[in-house]
């Protein structure tokens, strides 16, 4: 029989309920497979180390002082504990509609299914339509603004992005028809053409039609790759955990392999949060209140878009749990002239990323913000004066 066991076995029986959550990570064959983990739950107790036994689409089994099944509404997170993400990674990576990044060794499409291959998973077949991006080589400084910036940007079709000796990217506007090996088949004004992969950053697919059905898990697995899960599934096979995702597919992960299972919102944006503190200088002085002068003149929420002029600033407030601030950054398309605009962001006081904005060219962001407190956005001028210096912050996100 296998018995799994609750370090703290002193602890009052909602602590102990707590403990068996953390146990998040199930493995139904032997003590010898027990993961040790931590639980938090929706009472706001956290139980560390427990162990976990089984894992099903309503709920989790543990054993400890008692054997009890939690259901998974009562659940916020289950995290590993003392294990430490893969040291060398996936190369490639898919960005699927519903936001899942997934890491690979390997990949193909043609005009229905995608296969994903990943190391240590099955590989993984989904419709190409539920692709939003392959990245087919490793990022750099250089690389990871300008395609960072290239996801975001709105698009009516298919992008193949190439990338030149010097590092910049150039996207072209066509049909992604097949990938296969070391070819991607590309459609330029209808006359098909076979770009060689090794000269490709990689592919930006055209925007679904539909919205991704919602999330209410994010899955972590060493690889570096995220899930967006919309249910858990019973699972008869020893060790793994299968789930869904918003477009029907399944994914079966070994247990051994996850970092951590979170069910609760994955996302919020900045323009739908008030800033805990915010003002603009322009570079004229102007007799106007400082208060009254930032409301006029500040930053502007455009749906999920921030627009914000020279000299501006914000602080925001980050909440426990959220890991990653994404989005990216342009000079906004309304302005007809303006100079130079440079864009900081930091996090408790410490510079995380900043560039210097000159054409219509996008440049992403994905800063890691695990453990900050605050989040810092500043637009500057470029010492050539303020006027017209506009930028659209586009759809900036803190990500959990």
């Amino acid at each position: 029989m296998n018995v799994l066991s609750c370090r703290n076995a002193r602890f009052p029986l909602p602590s102990l309920i707590s403990c068996v959550l953390a146990l998040s990570i199930v493995f139904t064959s032997s003590a010898a497979h027990a993961i040790d983990v931590e639980v938090e739950l929706t009472s706001g107790e956290t139980l560390t180390p427990c162990q976990l036994e089984s894992v099903t689409s309503s709920a989790i089994k543990i054993s400890g002082a008692e054997n009890r099944t939690i259901e998974l509404k009562e659940l916020i997170a289950i995290r590993r504990i003392d294990v430490r993400p893969f040291s060398q990674r996936p190369k490639l990576t898919a960005v699927l509609a519903d936001s899942s990044e997934i890491r690979m060794d390997e990949v193909s499409f043609d005009d229905r299914n995608a296969t994903l291959n990943p190391a240590s998973k099955a590989p993984l077949t989904i419709p190409v339509k539920s692709l939003r991006s392959l990245r087919l080589r490793s990022g750099d400084p250089v690389s990871d603004p300008q395609w960072l910036g290239l996801l975001d940007k709105e698009q009516r079709g298919d992008v193949m992005v190439i990338r030149r000796n010097n590092g910049q990217l150039d996207p072209v506007a066509g049909v992604a028809l097949s990938l296969s090996g070391e070819t991607l088949k590309f459609s330029l004004s209808g006359r098909e053409i076979d770009a060689p992969v090794n000269k490709l950053e990689g592919v930006i697919f055209r925007p679904p039609t539909e919205a991704p059905k919602r999330a209410s898990v994010q899955i972590e697995d060493r690889n570096g790759s995220r899930y967006y899960a919309r249910s858990l599934q019973s699972n008869s096979d020893e060790g793994r955990l299968s789930f869904l995702l918003s477009d029907d597919s399944k994914v079966s992960l070994p247990l051994k392999n996850i970092l951590s299972i979170q069910w609760s919102s994955g996302q919020a944006t900045l323009a739908s949060l008030a800033a805990a503190q915010s003002n603009i200088n322009p570079t004229v002085p102007s007799a106007l209140d400082g208060a009254l002068m930032n409301q006029w003149f500040g930053a502007k929420a455009s749906g999920a878009d921030l627009i914000a002029a020279a000299n501006w600033t914000a602080e925001y407030r980050v909440e426990p749990g959220f890991l990653t601030l994404s989005g990216s950054v342009q000079r906004w398309q309304q302005t007809e002239a303006g100079g130079k605009v440079f864009v900081r962001i930091s996090t408790d006081g410490n510079v995380q990323w900043e560039q210097t904005l000159q054409l219509d060219e996008a440049k992403g962001f994905r800063i890691p913000i695990a453990g900050a407190k605050r989040l810092r956005l500043e637009v500057l001028d470029g010492d050539d004066g303020d006027a017209g210096d506009m930028v659209r912050f586009i759809k900036p996100r803190l990500l959990k």
